[in-house]
């Protein structure tokens, strides 16, 4: 019998990881065979990823086996209280890497993405460097498999220059991905094409869209080899086209 499919959608921030959610929804995330409908619940968490690190780890660094993602969620959030856990179907989580945060740390981020590794289970996480505005910095005339940011908050420069990527560097994009509300389907396909071939360049050094999905953890090691451990800096990529071509698979994509 067919049953309402509910996807829990975590996101870091409160302002534009909402708009891009409610935006992606208009192409995606829709009802399929299997269920009568599909409901996406969107929460943001709101604060960096190292404090949702403190919910499961320890201070030596073991995780506490009994910490529920849904359980911690459903205490954040009001909008929560009438569901039930066995009634989530799926568990997806958006964060930035945020090298610039005061307790980042690529080791802690490493664990997390081994923890959150399964959208059936605790859920999966993806990841976006150095943050979420990297979705739309694109742009016609710069090749975005070049396109890097800084990384790390080893001083107060790179401090302030990757608050200057927020609030600048990311808006040096076509006019079409400046504003996240407003992308189209075909925004959509650009978006998903590149950063899915940035993300096999990353991995596998060749910028094309990927035969394979690239998991999370890959990049992430691929990021500290190639760039953050030798240059102080990221690949600029986005977790939501990362996210779809996992969820729906290459197929629907390869076109």
């Amino acid at each position: 019998m067919a049953k309402v499919n509910n996807i829990l959608f975590i996101v870091e921030g409160k302002k534009d990881e909402p708009l891009i959610m409610e935006n992606l929804k208009k192409f995606f995330l829709k009802n399929n065979s299997e269920y009568i409908a599909t409901k996406n619940i969107i929460v943001s968490y709101g604060t960096v990823i190292y404090g949702l690190y403190k919910k499961f780890f320890d201070k030596d660094g073991e995780l506490n086996f009994d910490i529920d993602t849904f359980a911690i969620l459903k205490k954040l959030d009001v909008s929560l209280k009438d569901i039930k856990q066995k009634n989530i179907d799926q568990i997806y989580l958006f964060f930035d890497y945020d090298g610039h945060a005061s307790n980042a740390n690529d080791e802690k981020l490493l664990k997390m993405l081994q923890l959150f590794d399964d959208e059936l289970d605790k859920g999966k996480l993806f990841v976006s460097y150095p943050m979420v505005e990297a979705l739309r910095h694109l742009k016609e005339d710069v090749d975005f498999k070049d396109t890097l940011a800084l990384s790390s908050n080893e001083s107060k420069i790179d401090k302030i220059e990757s608050q200057r990527y927020k609030k600048e560097f990311s808006k040096e994009c076509d006019e079409c991905f400046l504003h996240f509300n407003d992308y189209t389907q075909e925004n959509w396909n650009t978006i998903i094409s590149q950063h899915n071939s940035k993300a096999n360049f990353v991995v596998n050094d060749t910028f094309e869209f990927p035969k394979n999905i690239i998991e999370q953890l890959d990049i992430l090691v691929n990021q500290k080899e190639k760039y953050i451990d030798t240059e102080n800096k990221v690949a600029v990529l986005s977790a939501f086209p990362l996210f779809l071509l996992d969820y729906y698979g290459i197929k629907k994509f390869i076109k």
